[in-house]
């Protein structure tokens, strides 16, 4: 059921009042439950949370010490308190709706910064009636050792409005005891309840009595109680929706008859206690999902967040993001707890050579992107070797875990020294190789350090033509100027611009012509300091750091051959080792690589993050843009600039770059689904954006639970020698897997 069907079973009156006053927000210092004066026995009340809002369900005695209740919903009123009026409701039949307010009956105002009891109680101030009153008010329920989640709260049959059930439960080993509240009309249509109390849990029956007692400014006097009949209930979650059924046959308090009902079904009008309702371990896209009342990191803006917002995911689309007390909840939807949480866009690695090291760990790769909240990657090549693009249609189908993939062909010059099937050394063969590329699948050309000028200007011309941004390393063989205007739409190295228009100088006087020419062209930045650290960590055989780096988080989940074959063939080579090297010797341009990237990013030159993962030591796919998110952070970038280099900026890249009907990167309507839930705000410290609760990729949720088993079993996978053994053999190195940018 939906979120508006069921309120509006409520009651027309009872509807309008709640609306109303959910869109005032209220501070978290009020606590949920059941609670009465002490010297005052029978007198009580429910309050509970609804949205962002609380509701109130006073249950008391009419003059004449018959039991009536009043309802209202209530607003902050200061720092701790809450304030609001409360009305008196009658029920018929045949009226439609059946419930209707019958009088205003007065005002409340609750302050829990007021104690009083010797500090035991809450002040609970009331006009109800021409009558005033200034109570004590303390919890029902022992609140000394808080009990697990469960479905305590305001509950309401949505095919039968106007009446409910309060629930409350305590944990008293080894049974839990539960309160229930039934608010009901008695033959006349009056508001009359009846409780009870005993040995009870998601499902259980209770014995309920009627009670008489005095009226709210009486001589308080020994209540009288009579058996009033049975309630039986059974409740869980289902969708992320609190749900249940109730059976009941209680005895009217005042004349003839019985309120029966066989098999009501109930929700819970109040919001579920946090814990509740578990995260879902995944959601198929066919499915809509709805994250409720939860803070938005939109990322439209800089440092916006939004509370109490529900997000509305549908096909693969955010279709609602709003305030929860007027989105609409689609019936079918799964619902996810938002409480406490936050909503932001996924991340992005926009520089990866994923297909390193052979099909099973490319594939295995995705799971690694996932769980570290990576949900869009750009594959700067792949060697030939397997069969990128078609990884994008795996991942997308859910047959294995894994982001979208955008997939880039690199082309290389003669000087380059690769694979004579990437070496375009012509116009026409760029042409071919261009026409190739889209072929097979590829949505973007990637340039290295050797074409030639009029192939680069060959390969512009054809990306144009066939849809196929052209980015990469800026050629040696032309000026940066050049290379911009032509049309490169991305530099995929900081590097790139140290190697060509500073001269491979540390010359600072030169930033800002550079930061001119990309800010004249719309030129994006992918940074790729994860990779000069691990390179300028690792220059001349630095054992020390090698063992550091070769150990980092998350080579848990690879081939052991990763470290013990492919990063320290790396790490032995020349490339790494060139005569006359030694360790320590790039630390200093390591650190204008740094300085280069805050100096762009406070420019405004559009930063992308990228990795270069996973050829160099200890860049691990997904885990690495962890690691570059720090070394934002060391630079001084500010976690929304950041987090905007790693979400809003590539997404608008490559979905502007390629002319994509539904773009993403931010949490707004009509955006792609490629979202993060997670326990803190980014935009606090980045590292909140570690192992987010749950990742979703173009609609498709995986839960944290999920994602740590199918980490757990990579681990597991290659802890065992005989699955060591066996990738010893597989392990596919392919050295234009590794990006050589860094001379």
């Amino acid at each position: 059921m939906s979120d508006t069907r069921g309120k509006k079973a409520i009651g027309g009156a009872l509807l309008a009042m709640i609306l109303l006053a959910l869109t005032s927000p209220t501070r978290a210092n009020p606590v949920g439950g059941l609670y009465f004066d002490p010297d005052r026995a029978g007198h009580g009340f429910d309050l509970r949370p609804v949205g962002a809002s609380w509701v109130i369900v006073f249950y008391t005695y009419d003059t004449d010490g018959q039991p009536e209740w009043m309802l209202g919903v209530l607003a902050s009123d200061g720092d701790a308190a809450l304030s609001g009026s409360l009305d008196v409701f009658d029920y018929q039949e045949g009226r439609e709706p059946r419930q209707a307010t019958l009088r205003r009956a007065g005002d409340v105002r609750l302050d829990f910064a007021a104690s009083c009891g010797g500090g035991a109680g809450i002040a609970f101030d009331w006009t109800l009636d021409g009558d005033t009153g200034a109570w004590c008010v303390q919890s029902l329920l022992d609140q000394a050792v808080p009990p697990p989640a469960d479905f305590s709260g305001l509950w309401f049959a949505p095919d039968d409005a106007g009446w409910g059930l309060s629930l409350a439960f305590e944990v008293r080993e080894p049974d839990t005891t539960e309160v229930q509240i039934l608010f009901y009309y008695d033959d006349a249509g009056l508001p009359r309840w009846a409780l009870g109390s005993g040995s009870g849990g998601a499902e259980s029956s209770l014995v309920l009595n009627n009670f008489r007692g005095y009226c709210r400014t009486c001589e308080p006097v020994p209540l009288a109680s009579a058996d009033a009949g049975e309630i039986s209930h059974a409740l869980a979650v289902r969708d992320g929706l609190p749900i249940g059924s109730a059976r009941i046959d209680v005895a009217y308090a005042l004349g003839a008859g019985r309120w029966d009902r066989e098999t009501e079904r109930l929700l819970q009008l109040s919001s579920p206690q946090a814990g509740l309702i578990p995260v879902p371990a995944v959601v198929e896209p066919d499915r809509p999902i709805a994250i409720v009342d939860t803070t938005v990191v939109p990322m439209n803006e800089p440092d916006v967040v939004r509370t109490h917002q529900t997000v509305v995911v549908e096909a693969g689309a955010i279709v609602a993001v709003g305030d929860v007390a007027t989105v609409v909840v689609p019936d079918r939807a799964v619902r996810i707890d938002g409480r406490g949480r936050f909503v932001g866009p996924g991340l992005h690695d926009m520089h990866t050579h994923f297909t390193f090291g052979g099909v099973t760990p490319m594939f295995e790769a995705g799971t690694l992107f996932i769980a570290n909240g990576v949900t869009t990657v750009l594959n700067m090549g792949d060697g030939g070797t397997q069969n990128l693009p078609g990884t994008d249609a795996v991942f997308g189908a859910g047959t294995r875990i894994g982001p979208t993939v955008y997939a880039g062909k690199a082309a290389y010059g003669a000087a380059d020294g690769r694979a004579a099937s990437a070496t375009v050394t012509s116009p026409a063969a760029a042409t071919a190789y261009a026409e190739q590329a889209q072929a097979e699948g590829y949505r973007f050309l990637k340039l290295y350090n050797a074409l030639t000028p009029t192939v680069v200007s060959r390969f512009i011309d054809e990306g144009e033509r066939l849809g196929m941004p052209v980015n990469g390393h800026l050629p040696k063989t032309m000026s940066m100027r050049q290379a911009l205007e032509g049309g490169q739409g991305m530099i995929a190295h900081v590097a790139e611009i140290y190697f060509t228009l500073l001269g491979n100088q540390p010359n600072e006087a030169l930033l800002p012509e550079a930061a001119a020419l990309m800010l004249e062209h719309d030129v994006y930045l992918t940074d790729t300091l994860t990779a000069s650290e691990s390179f300028a960590a690792n220059y001349g055989g630095n054992e020390a750091n090698f063992e550091i780096f070769s150990r980092r988080e998350g080579i848990q989940y690879q081939p052991t051959t990763f470290a013990e074959r492919g990063w320290r063939n790396f790490f032995e080579s020349s490339t790494l080792q060139p005569p006359g090297s030694r360790p320590g010797q790039l630390d200093a341009r390591l650190a204008f690589f740094k300085q280069m990237v805050r100096f762009f990013s406070d420019a405004g030159v559009p930063l992308i993050l990228g990795t270069d993962s996973p050829g160099h030591v200890g860049v691990i796919s997904g885990f690495s843009v962890h690691e570059n998110l720090r070394l934002y952070d060391e630079i001084g970038l500010q976690p929304f600039a950041a987090y905007a280099a790693a979400s809003r900026n590539p997404g608008r890249y490559l979905s502007d770059s390629l002319g994509e009907a539904m773009p993403w990167g931010t949490v707004e309507v009509g955006m792609r689904a490629d979202l993060l839930l997670l326990e803190a705000n980014p935009l606090d410290d980045l590292v909140h954006l570690k192992r987010p609760l749950g990742v979703m990729t173009r609609g498709r949720f995986y839960g944290r639970t999920h994602l740590d088993e199918a980490l757990q079993a990579l681990d597991l996978k290659y802890r065992d020698p005989f699955t060591r053994k066996a990738m010893e053999g597989a392990f596919d190195w392919g050295r234009e897997e590794v990006c050589d940018h860094q001379h």
